[in-house]
């Protein structure tokens, strides 16, 4: 039971762009030249738009879950 009402906090990541608490889909942006990464994070939704207005690769992932053993309490 302790499993499924964690489940929906397990889901939530946090922006490297805007710094947000975010629900729901994740993007990874990219950015490479000559065969070097420039640029790799995970962001929202929102600032998946910014990317794209900026002409940088951006692509929706499935982030893992996390089993409620891998849970990091602080």
């Amino acid at each position: 039971m302790a499993q499924h009402l964690l489940l929906p906090l397990l889901m939530e990541f946090v922006c490297r762009h805007c710094s947000e608490l975010c629900e729901g889909d994740a993007y990874r942006v990219m950015s490479e030249q000559d065969g070097v990464v420039l640029l790799d994070m995970i962001v929202c939704y929102q600032c998946s738009l910014e990317a794209r207005e900026l002409a940088l690769s951006t692509q929706k992932i499935d982030l893992p879950r996390r089993g409620v053993s891998q849970v990091v309490y602080h």
